[in-house]
């Protein structure tokens, strides 16, 4: 539990410390603007193909951004995004998180993973406490068309394209 009380990054903008999410995550140290930059995520590219659900929950930390190409953000306040269903930010381009929202000190920075997945086999169990919870977490295929609306243009474009392209119909 001490680890959780310590200070492991810190900016101008934002601090790494307890989550009331899940252990650790990115806080907010002073006001930050909608659609101002949070942070880049950084860390090295890694290119991963899963073949099966064993395969797709491998890089449990990294971050989509293209067709079987991840960032594992190893360094710097990536690694301690936590997911929310109601995010507070985004990753958009390739590297750079902003906010969606205007941001209070205090508060949590989160992203919806499933802005960043694309395989169809990944999943997570849901914790962020939202009303609007969706409970089992899965890849941009699987999201409801109201919320892909709601943050398509916050989103990396490969995502989007993947999420068009398997949704002709709708």
């Amino acid at each position: 539990m001490k680890e959780n009380k310590k200070i492991l990054y810190s900016s101008k903008k934002i601090i790494v410390k307890k989550s009331n999410i899940h252990g650790l995550g990115v806080i907010a140290k002073k006001k930050i603007k909608k659609g101002e930059v949070v942070f880049l995520v950084k860390g090295e590219k890694k290119f991963w193909k899963a073949k099966n659900v064993k395969d797709s929950l491998y890089g449990k930390n990294w971050i989509g951004i293209g067709e079987d190409l991840w960032i594992d953000p190893y360094i710097g306040h990536g690694r301690y995004v936590n997911h929310s269903c109601d995010p507070t930010a985004s990753v958009v381009g390739k590297v750079t998180a902003i906010a969606l929202k205007d941001l209070k000190p205090g508060e949590e920075i989160t992203i919806d993973y499933s802005l960043v997945e694309g395989s169809p086999m990944w999943y997570m169990r849901c914790n962020c406490g939202n009303n609007n919870c969706r409970k089992i977490i899965r890849s941009v295929n699987f999201l409801p068309s109201k919320i892909f609306k709601k943050y398509k243009k916050f989103m990396p474009q490969y995502f989007r394209k993947l999420y068009i392209k398997n949704h002709k119909s709708d």
